[in-house]
């Protein structure tokens, strides 16, 4: 189905239900049931369109995948300014950026901390304390006490009404 002629469809129901009212069980079950059918073409639509948006995704990808490349062709042809951690060279529009090659230490926190503290290297051990507020006991004290104090904000949550469909 066209996703025009979904929308006509969803447009002449809402027509058609003004001034419709539940009035038994067998009017609440037709609710029901719209709602459904209208959760599962919201899905379909959604997961149609986020394949679209996936292939889009891909085509882009690859387009500035290709352009990159032609580029990098490029840069090896042109005198591109030198620095200690890259080369680069301006051009209209933007710049061509090579960045050199270099070595990058990763460490395990654990790890590491077990052997300076072993090998006795704790001038590179650094002692942290931080500060954390128990927010579970302490609203459970404002709950209880119908204390607000600075720092709190009491935010009133209107009723609300939600149709939970099943299956």
């Amino acid at each position: 189905m066209s996703e025009a002629r979904m929308m006509v469809e969803f447009e002449d129901e809402e027509r058609e239900q003004d001034g419709f009212r539940v009035w038994d069980d067998a009017g609440a079950a037709w609710c029901v049931d719209r709602i459904r059918d209208a959760e599962a073409e919201c899905d379909r639509m959604v997961s149609w369109y986020a394949a679209q948006i996936e292939r889009a995704k891909a085509r882009c990808a690859a387009t500035v995948e290709r352009m990159t490349a032609y580029l990098r062709d490029y840069a090896d042809e042109v005198p591109m300014r030198e620095t200690k951690t890259q080369k680069s060279y301006p051009v209209p529009g933007g710049k061509l950026v090579l960045k050199k090659a270099t070595t990058k230490l990763e460490h395990d926190d654990e790890k590491l901390l077990q052997t300076l503290k072993e090998t006795g290297r704790t001038e590179y051990i650094k002692t942290v304390i931080t500060e954390k507020v128990d927010w579970a006991g302490l609203k459970k004290e404002l709950n209880e006490t119908g204390e607000i104090i600075e720092g709190v904000t009491r935010v009133e949550v209107p009723e609300s009404f939600e149709v939970k469909v099943e299956g």
